[in-house]
């Protein structure tokens, strides 16, 4: 295992080139009260992607952005039920679809004359 692929814990909430292997190595320790604990690893390449890893071991990819000035974050789907190159294009698609929603709120203009 390479320096970049060693395990990633909780107290990091890193920002990383996601890999599968950067995945399957991220861990986040047990939660210290009833509330469970979650950390998340970002994705370099496409930045709104993120994994989110719960105290109990459950890794998802969620999509995290801003819609009108609020935050959003969407959960994607169990890692285990994706591709990492599949995901990130969801992810990007979601990102043109913000934006396009983002475009019709500001400017009334639907591009649909």
């Amino acid at each position: 295992m390479s320096e970049h692929d060693k395990t990633h814990t909780a107290t990091e909430d890193a920002r990383v080139n996601l890999t599968v292997t950067k995945i399957k190595a991220l861990t986040c320790p047990p939660a210290s009260n009833n509330k469970g604990k979650q950390i998340f690893l970002r994705d370099t390449v496409v930045t709104p992607l993120a994994v989110r890893c719960t105290s109990k071991g459950a890794k998802s990819f969620i999509y995290e952005g801003k819609l009108n000035g609020n935050s959003l974050r969407l959960t994607l789907g169990k890692c285990d039920d994706w591709q990492l190159d599949a995901v990130r294009a969801h992810a990007r698609e979601i990102s043109v679809m913000i934006d396009w929603v983002f475009w019709e709120t500001v400017t009334g203009d639907s591009g649909r004359s």
